[in-house]
């Protein structure tokens, strides 16, 4: 689906891959709402989980905002993005909440946070993600936001214009 209000070059539908090799796949309606599926590359869970979220257009010319929740019945875990698409490089750069039931409700020890860039699938056609050692993840973050918590999401951020 194109966001109207925010031109023909916004393109949510399709499969998008983080810095990480998680894929998420988006199917956006014309009422802004977000249907899909998240695959976590690192983590207990490797199965494709769904999602639900919502996207908007802030102006016409604006950027594009967003917003999914994935749920992880088997870690006990929700995780939470928000963030934007830059459609100039065909990107979404998102932050994001992971929290998990081994704490008690509203301790912040069972809450972890980080940012994800995603980019298109078609784009990475030929290309595999960078691996990366545990030890590398947890230097670079304090946790993860793709499955058992264990993991850190590293930290990729938007390039500079």
């Amino acid at each position: 689906m194109t966001l109207g209000d925010a031109g023909p070059d916004v393109w949510l539908d399709g499969v998008w891959r983080n810095q990480l090799g998680s894929r998420v796949r988006l199917v956006a309606e014309l009422d802004g709402s977000l249907a899909g599926t998240y695959e976590s590359a690192v983590g207990d869970t490797r199965l494709p989980q769904p999602l639900l979220g919502q996207c908007e257009a802030v102006a016409p010319s604006g950027p594009v905002v967003l917003g999914f929740v994935v749920r992880w019945p088997a870690a006990g875990s929700v995780a939470v993005w928000a963030g934007t698409i830059d459609d100039r490089l065909d990107r979404i750069h998102a932050s994001w909440l992971l929290v998990e039931g081994r704490e008690a409700p509203g301790a912040w020890g069972s809450t972890r946070t980080g940012t994800d860039e995603f980019r298109r699938e078609e784009e990475l056609r030929g290309e595999e993600p960078r691996a990366r050692a545990d030890d590398e993840l947890l230097e670079e973050a304090p946790g993860g936001a793709h499955g058992s918590g264990k993991e850190a999401a590293g930290g990729m951020h938007r390039p500079a214009a």
